[in-house]
């Protein structure tokens, strides 16, 4: 029999227990609350399903139903789940029988009497789930057996929930595809139901589907590495989950020069790489990191033909506007491999990637080496988000050119800079230069971080409209002659190719001036609209009315290729922030 969600109930129920809005798709979280009945059958049974979170990537389910007894009697009943996690396809509850109330109606929570059983729902799609229900011999709850539930018709549900068309999740899962290395063991501790294994290298089209809990058991290539007549892609479904099995090395997922990526993610289903467990038993190095090689100039080697870190495949070209794909709502989390001192995995390696590449909302949290990495190449981002990162947040080299705007950064207590920028460390002088452009960035350390900003070895920047703030070392460093030179007479003129402002830093040591530094960096650093004050923020989120929130012009001969706002930071305010939804670990 089949369930369908009915209108006037679904909005009673939600008033009564109070439908959650923090929309955060993974597998089982807020994106499936609501209101499922029965259809085909006079007896219209039915259950209210409500996810709340207790912490990153942990939810409580809350169940609510309503059956009838042998004597046609209505009798509800409740249970939670507090232990929903990534990768779970059901929740199992105690049934509790409710002793008067009413769920709907009204805003009481039905009372509770003795545990009358046990009980479980199974999810196949947002919108089909089964019911099951092992009840006591003396309770007057009959025991239910596999019973479909849908909800059915198309509705949108309270402001800020997820309605069944706009869930990501509306396919069942139907086992493996050919291309996968064949189901995982369930049996295994902390591998899911529907865990299929991916390994290798890939020269054709595949599709990672988020019915599917895909687990890496090695490196994964899209393409082979040597960069080579690739012309295919994978195509990851938002709400997708891609983690490591911990049973390999270097189980890093790798994109290769000619092929490309289209992991579409939205805000409430973006698509996540990640160790195999949840976030509570995850740790910085459980998944080997993430890598997109592309055909875009690099300043490091012969042919612009260079070695990957990690021996993740060759990159380089000429060709500026080269696409690698779109990478777009997604998170990546607890990676980074290391090697040895000089040869580690970041959370996102862009190496040698063209403008044709879309980056825009990714997180990278908790990577045991950089959170992002430009390795030379033209590409643009926006909307990042680096948290937690063990060692620089933001990081630079080899001839980078593009930008990134909106880039919020919370560094790790172990971490160092918030951004490392060089040109190239064995020549500071090659070309390309390094001369990319930083706007609208927000970068908190603490009192055990390095340096906010640390612009070396000969690269050229143009920052403006950012906090620095916190930083245990120092808000700003300038090493290297062939750095100072790139402000041409060290006033940061905006026609420099070194330069900062309207930017407001705060640090314990705002400056490092050091001996043999061509000019001081307080000097470079005055002027411009830029100050040194307390932002006063509330996490990375400006105080209303912050003197820094209007007011700050961008130079459009500089930025004229990015969003020209008039405020300091990556938001304007909380309220607004392009955080909500599809990121973790900010609370």
């Amino acid at each position: 029999m089949k369930l369908r969600r009915s209108t006037a109930i679904a909005c009673a129920m939600a008033g009564a227990f109070g439908m959650a809005s923090n929309v955060s798709a993974l597998t089982l979280d807020e994106t499936f609350n609501g209101f499922y009945v029965e259809t085909g059958d006079t007896s219209n049974r039915g259950i209210n399903v409500q996810f709340f979170k207790l912490a990153p990537e942990l939810w409580a389910g809350f169940v609510t139903g309503f059956t009838y007894d042998s004597a046609g009697n209505q009798l509800w009943f409740s249970g939670t789940d507090n232990q929903v996690r990534p990768g779970d396809t059901s929740i199992d509850f105690n049934i509790n029988l409710a002793n008067g109330g009413r769920p709907f109606g009204g805003n009481q929570v039905p009372s509770t009497a003795a545990v009358q059983g046990t009980g479980s729902l199974v999810f196949n799609t947002c919108n089909s789930v089964e019911l099951n229900l092992t009840t006591d011999t003396t309770s007057p709850i009959p025991n239910v057996s596999d019973l479909s539930l849908d909800r059915g018709e198309s509705l949108l549900g309270p402001i800020g929930v997820v309605g069944p068309d706009q869930c990501v999740f509306q396919q069942a899962f139907d086992g493996c595809p050919a291309f996968s290395d064949g189901l995982a063991d369930s049996s295994i501790p902390g591998v899911p139901e529907r865990a299929c294994i991916i390994s290798g290298t890939f020269t054709t089209d595949i599709v990672l589907t988020n019915d599917i809990f895909w687990i890496m058991n090695g490196p994964v290539f899209i393409g082979n590495a040597g960069g080579t007549g690739n012309s295919n892609s994978v195509t990851i479904e938002p709400g997708t989950r891609i983690v490591a099995s911990g049973a390999a090395e270097r189980e890093a997922f790798i994109v290769s020069r000619g092929a490309k990526i289209f992991a579409n993610g939205v805000a409430h289903g973006p698509v996540v790489f990640s160790g195999l467990q949840a976030a509570a038993d995850s740790s910085p190095g459980d998944f080997g990191g993430m890598v997109v090689n592309g055909a875009a100039p690099v300043n490091d080697c012969p042919a612009n033909d260079c070695d990957g870190e990690g021996n993740s495949g060759q990159y380089g070209g000429d060709n500026v506007f080269d696409s690698s794909g779109i990478i777009k709502y997604t998170r990546i989390q607890f990676g980074g491999d290391s090697f040895n001192p000089e040869d580690q995995l970041n959370g996102l390696a862009l190496q040698g990637t063209g403008a044709g590449t879309v980056i825009d909302f990714v997180q990278v949290h908790a990577n045991s080496d950089d959170g992002i990495e430009f390795f030379g190449g033209t590409t643009r981002a926006t909307h990042i988000l680096l948290t937690e990162n063990q060692d620089d947040s933001l990081d630079w080299t080899f001839g980078w050119q593009g930008s990134v705007q909106y880039i919020a950064v919370v560094q790790s207590d172990v971490g160092d800079q918030g951004i490392e920028a060089d040109n190239n460390s064995g020549g500071f002088v090659l070309s390309p230069r390094s001369q990319p452009q930083i706007a609208n960035g927000t970068f908190v350390g603490n009192s055990s971080t390095d340096i906010g900003f640390l612009l070396r070895a000969g690269t050229g920047v143009n920052i403006t409209n950012s906090i620095v703030t916190g930083f245990g070392d120092g808000c700003i460093d300038i090493d290297d002659g062939p750095t100072f030179t790139q402000s041409i007479d060290g006033s940061g003129s905006a026609n420099g190719t070194l330069t900062i402002a309207n930017t407001l830093i705060n640090c314990s040591t705002n400056f490092i001036n050091e001996d043999g530094d061509d000019f001081s960096v307080s000097d470079f650093f005055s002027g411009n609209g830029n100050v040194t004050s307390d932002p006063g923020l509330n996490g990375l989120f400006p105080p209303n009315g912050a003197f820094y929130l209007e007011g700050l012009i961008m130079d459009a001969s500089v930025f004229g290729n990015l969003d020209l706002v008039e405020y300091a930071g990556a938001f304007q305010s909380e309220a607004t922030a392009w955080t909500a939804g599809w990121t973790e670990f900010l609370d």
